[in-house]
């Protein structure tokens, strides 16, 4: 099957925020049907899992308005476009969990709303852990908690992470923070 291509025509911007645009752009596709297209623009995001030495992660539990619930995440959010994406990552993890990493590192990335969305998250593992000052945004109220991977996947069969980018990032860091993990063991 061969998918058409669409081509922007024109952007405009119908709603911004300090987070985000909401943008309606007119396109054309190949075989010259027009038409709008609605979608979020954003700056990217980023998501970071650290591990301590004894193989625990630290994930955080926040309120999430829009679904009246609290929710198992790693720390994450919007790229501060004065950042790079692995300050962005090493800024969240210090605002939302109170810890610092040594060594930080980029392993993948995911589009979490693909259709709705231009957002990438890049996903981070972290490790030389030491403590810092959380300083959560004024939205955010976190709880940092500690769990090993086993823990992490009963949390998202028992529907406590159900945050699709959390679920989907979580599924790109596992194996990375497996071979940390092992890695920290044969030290021993």
């Amino acid at each position: 099957m061969n998918f058409q291509i669409w081509k922007r025509v024109s952007t405009e911007t119908v709603s911004k925020n300090p987070i985000w645009e909401y943008r309606q752009d007119h396109i054309r596709a190949e075989d010259g049907s027009e038409r709008d297209y609605y979608y979020v623009r954003t700056g990217g995001g980023v998501c970071v899992f650290p591990i301590n030495r004894n193989g625990k992660v630290a994930l955080v539990r926040q309120y999430r308005y829009l679904f009246d619930r609290v929710s198992l995440e790693p720390a994450g959010g919007q790229c501060n476009p004065e950042l790079s994406f692995a300050d962005s990552a090493r800024a969240e993890l210090e605002q939302e969990t109170g810890l610092n990493a040594e060594y930080i590192e980029r392993i993948g990335s995911i589009a979490p709303w693909a259709a709705v969305s231009d957002e990438e998250m890049h996903v981070f593992v972290a490790y030389g852990l030491s403590s810092a000052y959380a300083t959560p945004d004024e939205y955010e109220e976190c709880m940092v908690v500690e769990m090993t991977p086993e823990e992490i996947e009963g949390a998202i069969e028992r529907g406590e992470m159900f945050n699709g980018f959390a679920i989907a990032a979580w599924v790109i860091a596992k194996p990375h923070l497996l071979s940390i993990i092992d890695q920290e063991q044969a030290k021993r």
